[in-house]
């Protein structure tokens, strides 16, 4: 009994304080080391003591969270119908989440010789690299309508009263532009864009309205930017293929798909091709 006791001390059990690989228990319930480590998502602080306040913060998050989810069980809240249904599309999206992560480790690192031609095919993000000050009008959403009326304008003082007369919220602000790191095609137009012009830039499901204040050329060159470039080029190829791999999944599956008639699939959903309007039939034909 004497060893038993003892392993489960090690293993940070036995109701007593926790130890080892255990960093923290909520009702009895264990928070493991992995478990922080993944809250904390590789996030690094710049010392170990601001990396040690860090983790406190990670798991002090865990803890609440594992504390109102036992609130919510406790007064029956999980067996309500609604709840089923959002945890099982949580199940869902981390699923699809992990078969991303699984297909983007799957796709090889490009070659030098593949980073090297795309170094010498791009010279406004390596040879001569462009870099960009720019004045910004941040918008998080802008309508399709507005964004349309914005397309003759000719100033961002003209940007933001239209911005302003529409209700929509927006700030100044200044920002840069780097070639290196930038979508080389975007680097391009926007080298080619008269002095002055407006130009607009999706950001995170809104736009950025741009006006140059201050070009230059800072060429980059060498092992780095070679080294820029293969992590580029991984990147594109990465999204390239998850993409029409996940495409090809669900196009595989749509043959088990079977619709109601009034909730046919939409125009272009995989395996639509040849079903009959109204959805009645099933998303796919053998």
């Amino acid at each position: 009994m004497a060893g038993l006791a003892a392993m489960l001390s090690a293993c940070g059990g036995g109701g007593g304080t926790p130890t080892g690989q255990v960093v923290a228990t909520v009702d009895g319930q264990e928070i493991t080391a992995n478990e922080l480590r993944m809250e904390l998502g590789g996030a690094k602080a710049p010392n170990p003591g601001a990396q040690k306040e860090l983790e406190r913060r990670a798991l002090q998050s865990i803890v609440n969270r594992k504390l109102l989810a036992k609130a919510a069980a406790d007064q029956k809240l999980d067996q309500a119908p609604e709840f089923a249904m959002q945890k099982a599309k949580a199940d869902e999206l981390v699923a699809i989440s992990a078969l991303e992560r699984k297909l983007a480790a799957a796709v090889p690192q490009p070659s030098k010789q593949e980073a090297e031609r795309y170094v010498s095919d791009h010279p406004d993000s390596f040879a001569q690299r462009k870099l960009f000050v720019v004045d910004q009008v941040v918008a998080p959403g802008v309508p399709q309508a507005v964004l349309r009326e914005m397309q003759p304008l000719k100033t961002l003082d003209q940007v933001e009263n239209l911005l302003t007369q529409r209700g929509v919220p927006h700030q100044r602000a200044v920002g840069a532009i780097d070639g290196a790191t930038s979508d080389p095609e975007m680097v391009k137009k926007i080298s080619a864009l008269p002095a002055g012009e407006v130009f607009v830039v999706p950001n995170q499901g809104g736009v950025l309205i741009n006006q140059v204040r201050e070009a230059r050329t800072d060429p980059f060159t060498g092992d780095r930017a070679v080294a820029v470039a293969q992590q580029m080029l991984r990147q594109r190829k990465t999204a390239e293929m998850v993409r029409s791999q996940m495409q090809q999944i669900a196009a595989q599956g749509a043959s088990t798909v079977k619709y109601n008639a009034d909730y046919g699939p939409p125009a272009g959903a995989p395996g639509t091709a040849g079903a009959p309007k109204g959805g009645a039939a099933p998303a796919a034909t053998k």
